[in-house]
């Protein structure tokens, strides 16, 4: 199955990485959301996309994987079927909502075809999360779903 997903990242402390770039890269404490795409089948489908990043044993390929393994837990994931990329449409209603921040310039978001600063921000608002990701979801015309590990039934 094809589509879209949001992560829901808490960090309970300052999480330091060094990307492979040599760049570090920093994330404060707090609930961060990640957006990703999962357009093919196989391994990039969102089934096995979603199941990839609860497991706990995986090497560090992508961003998100480093993020994930540094002692952060992923709250849900909030995914919906789509046939076309809806990842970029989805981080820009993020970056417009008046509760985010900003992650780090190209996190997520290195091979944006549309030009995103990033695919990754920080929850600074005040009402439930998940609750403002399924209204943004609905807008965009998706049919949100939310797993809490990684599996889709």
């Amino acid at each position: 199955m094809k589509g879209v997903y949001v992560l829901i990242i808490e960090t309970k402390r300052t999480v330091r990485f060094q990307k492979r770039s040599g760049d570090e890269t920093v994330f404060e404490p707090g609930e961060w959301v990640y957006i990703g795409s999962a357009m093919g089948s196989g391994s990039t489908s969102i089934e096995n996309r979603l199941r990839r990043h609860f497991r706990k044993d995986k090497t560090n390929y992508w961003h998100i994987d480093y993020l994930i393994n540094a002692a952060t837990k992923i709250k849900e994931a909030i995914w919906a079927e789509s046939k076309k990329s809806a990842e970029c449409d989805l981080a820009l209603s993020i970056a417009n909502h008046i509760g985010f921040e900003v992650g780090p310039r190209g996190f997520g978001a290195s091979d944006c075809q549309r030009g995103c600063f990033t695919h990754i921000y920080l929850y600074i608002g005040e009402e439930q999360l998940l609750e403002i990701m399924m209204t943004i979801f609905r807008r965009l015309n998706l049919h949100p779903h939310i797993t809490w590990n990684g599996q889709i039934s």
